[in-house]
């Protein structure tokens, strides 16, 4: 009878945005006093009806969180209290571009890599054919630099050759 009673004069008190500190201590005392599952429910539904503002009543939160917790009571059942859902961790989005980019980084190189070696490859190739058809290096290279490609790479080409 006594959760009843809690239970009306909250609901006859009127909510604004926040509770005031009579309507806290009554919510207080109705948390408290909500000792079953049913109890609980019958106060939370009662909160949403209102449409209650908890968002800096870290204590009050704290305690409906443990309960919920204890009856298994999912907080997403009651949209229109504010502050009340546990708190998810807030997703870093700058750690995960700088992931993101970073991975794309890392298979861009690998895939540059693959292309370099088969690109070198192939440089080898064409560098050994055109030996084998009478060019000097010094021909070669000036060749293959008019046609972009790397000096640096032509060189050491040249030299494994």
């Amino acid at each position: 009878m006594k959760k009843i009673i809690i239970l009306m004069l909250f609901l006859i008190l009127p909510l604004a945005n926040s509770i005031t500190s009579e309507q806290k201590s009554i919510l207080e005392e109705a948390i408290d006093s909500a000792n079953t599952k049913y109890d609980f429910e019958k106060l939370m539904d009662l909160l949403n009806k209102q449409k209650v503002d908890l968002s800096d009543e870290t204590e009050i939160i704290s305690d409906i969180n443990s309960l919920s917790r204890k009856f298994n009571v999912d907080l997403g059942n009651y949209p229109d209290i504010k502050g009340i859902k546990e708190k998810k961790e807030k997703i870093n989005w700058t750690v995960i571009a700088a992931v993101s980019l970073f991975i794309i980084a890392l298979i861009f190189e690998v895939y540059m890599a693959k292309n370099k070696k088969k690109n070198t490859q192939q440089l080898e190739d064409y560098i050994k054919d055109a030996i084998k058809k009478g060019y000097t290096k010094k021909q070669i290279k000036d060749i293959l630099l008019k046609n972009n490609w790397d000096e640096s790479t032509v060189d050491s080409v040249l030299r494994n050759i």
